[in-house]
């Protein structure tokens, strides 16, 4: 996005569809868990999701400070990632939804890098 008053560019609207999706696998896996605590920090998870999501495709809702929120967006997607590793063990490759929704994760990092890298050319 140019600047904040424009409309989302490509990218950035598939970022966002990418990261909404994201977000509720997680909000619906919160809510088909028995366990207490997974299910509120699944259900967390999806709202940062969907509130990244939102920040990221309306800039002018930051205050101009449409950087900071790619690098939280990104940042918060990298460590859901690498969590969900750590959390699975050897049982995360048999999950086909969670490796689905991790690969959803990697293209989302994939493109606000892509993203930075085009922002920083263009300042």
């Amino acid at each position: 996005m140019s600047n904040a008053n424009s409309r989302p560019s490509t990218l950035a609207i598939i970022v966002g569809i990418l990261t909404i999706v994201t977000g509720l696998v997680h909000f619906a896996s919160g809510i088909n868990t028995d366990d207490t605590m997974l299910r509120w920090l699944f259900i967390l998870n999806g709202l940062g999701y969907v509130a990244l999501a939102i920040a990221y495709l309306f800039p002018n809702m930051t205050g101009g400070n449409h950087t900071a929120v790619k690098w939280t967006l990104l940042v918060y997607t990298a460590i859901t990632f690498v969590l969900y590793f750590v959390f699975n063990g050897s049982d995360a490759f048999a999950n086909a939804l969670g490796l689905g929704d991790k690969g959803v994760e990697l293209v989302i990092i994939i493109l606000l890098l892509v993203d930075i890298m085009r922002s920083r050319r263009a300042a």
